[in-house]
């Protein structure tokens, strides 16, 4: 997806700590602004009455802020929560107009979420895509009255089942979400940490480390090394899962995976619950399956073969 950082501000605070279980669906309340005016207004306002991380509008998007910090977006005990804060315009003239918009906004929440490690669900848990209504009437130390991003969806016919159902399932678009197939992997932030240590083929630490916190890289495939997993960030560079937001978790990249049993056993109709995108809890060794090769277990007897996990280098 194009995103316009022309008014990005480095200066937002961190508001929690990683990982971040939620993405916050909010529209602006403002019936006469452009997503370039709320995004210029966001670069120059005093960050604590508040920020998001980006606004849909006018068939653009505009980052104004770093994902993954928290932000102070909902009045509550969820502002620590949220990996990013998406903003919707509501000075659309048209249907048209706002469809255009709103099919860029569902697919932008989809695709956060995805990055975040969270499920593409909408208003069911604590973890996920969440609205500001739903921080209203949930969070802890909840200080808002806010409802959007629903009375103004509902003004040009879009239901909370409907937008449920499009955050869910996605809504076709020219151009194919990354989260199909996407590659990318990002480091875990901390404090503790001001770099992470990198490994050679045989498991030995490298010398001296680059890999700073949050940052991300494309890795080439997966390795295992004493049943763990690692990232290929580069010519004998490992960089083990467990340092990275992947740590215990499997993000299906690509269109459906098929599971196995423990005897390498395809599992009937599993492609139909493994899409793109889902996230499964796992542990943080693999298992080598007769056959198959490693896998990340899944279940008592559920096992996703490696070459379906983000970063291993597949292709779709």
């Amino acid at each position: 997806m194009n995103i316009d950082k022309s008014y990005f501000r480095q200066d937002t605070p961190l508001v929690g700590v990683p990982p971040f279980g939620q993405v916050h669906a909010h529209s602006t309340g403002n019936s006469k602004s452009m997503a370039k005016e709320d995004a210029g207004y966001m670069s120059w306002k005093d960050l604590p009455s508040g920020f998001f991380t980006h606004v849909v509008g006018n068939g653009k998007i505009y980052q104004t802020a770093a994902t993954n910090r928290g932000a102070w977006d909902v009045g509550g005990g969820w502002n620590s929560w949220g990996y990013a804060s998406v903003e919707l315009i509501e000075s659309h003239k048209t249907k048209t107009e706002f469809m255009t918009d709103y099919k860029i906004y569902v697919n932008l929440l989809r695709e956060l979420a995805v990055e975040a490690g969270v499920p593409l669900t909408l208003d069911t848990s604590e973890y996920g895509v969440v609205t500001h209504q739903y921080c209203t009437n949930n969070q802890p130390n909840n200080q808002s009255d806010h409802v959007d991003p629903y009375p103004y969806l509902a003004k040009w016919g879009i239901s909370k089942a409907q937008f449920q159902s499009d955050v869910k399932n996605g809504i076709n678009t020219v151009e194919k979400p990354k989260s199909a197939v996407n590659n990318v992997v990002q480091v875990l932030d901390s404090k503790a940490f001001k770099t992470f240590t990198t490994y050679d083929g045989n498991g030995k630490a490298n010398e001296g480390s680059w890999i700073t916190p949050s940052s991300k890289w494309v890795s080439n495939s997966i390795q295992v090394i004493d049943s763990k997993p690692y990232f290929v960030i580069g010519s004998n560079i490992y960089l083990p899962e467990s340092s990275t937001t992947f740590k215990d978790k499997l993000v299906i990249n690509g269109d459906q995976a098929e599971s196995v049993d423990s005897k390498g056993a395809a599992i009937s109709g599993s492609n139909k619950k493994f899409k793109a995108g889902s996230v499964w809890k796992t542990v943080d060794k693999l298992v080598n399956i007769p056959g198959i090769g490693w896998c990340y277990q899944v279940a008592t007897n559920e096992y996703i073969p490696a070459k379906y996990q983000q970063g291993s280098g597949f292709k779709g």
